[in-house]
């Protein structure tokens, strides 16, 4: 639980009179007020560092975007094909450093989806005519898929005393279409 300014004060001047932060709790909570001594303490820690037993947390976090920006967000992903992690990157399109999943929820409230490439090699006409000419093949082979015999090979390297073993396990199964 965040503590109040009014309780940070009474903690600092309480603090400041050499009072245990046990005796500064009880004390607290004599007002109806109920912290730990861990929060009395870090209240107390952060007064001698900032000075002041005010907090201000006014302009923390992200910045919020307007309507005029999330439509400035949305015209540049229908205009452009670019990743959500490259406009993040980017100062320039992104001066408030909106998160990727924020760009998200902007580009889906307005009908747009981000997707991920497929990086798939090109097949050439060659190769396209050599695959279809062997799915041809194979698609003919009724008796002989009932003989085929796959076969797997698992390595183990074993050492002991200093020597290393390989022994090979073969796992052999038939592949039954019925």
């Amino acid at each position: 639980m965040e503590v109040e300014n009014s309780s940070r004060l009474a903690i600092c001047v309480l603090k400041n009179q050499q009072i245990h932060s046990q005796q500064v709790v009880e004390e607290l909570e004599k007002h109806g007020l109920h912290y730990s001594i861990r929060g009395v303490d870090n209240a107390y820690q952060q007064y001698k560092q900032r000075g002041t037993h005010l907090t201000n947390r006014a302009n923390t976090g992200r910045k919020k975007i307007d309507e005029t920006m999330e439509e400035e967000i949305v015209e540049h992903f229908r205009e452009h094909q670019t990743s959500l992690r490259s406009f993040q990157r980017d100062k320039e399109l992104n001066p408030t450093d909106l998160s990727i999943m924020s760009i998200s929820r902007i580009l889906h409230r307005n009908g747009l989806q981000s997707y991920k490439l497929s990086t798939v090699l090109p097949l050439s006409e060659e190769h396209r005519q050599e695959r279809l000419k062997f799915a041809r093949k194979v698609a003919r082979w009724n008796a002989k898929w009932k003989e085929m015999v796959f076969q797997d090979e698992t390595h183990f390297e074993i050492e002991t005393c200093g020597q290393t073993h390989t022994e090979v396990e073969k796992i052999t199964f038939p592949f039954n279409i019925e």
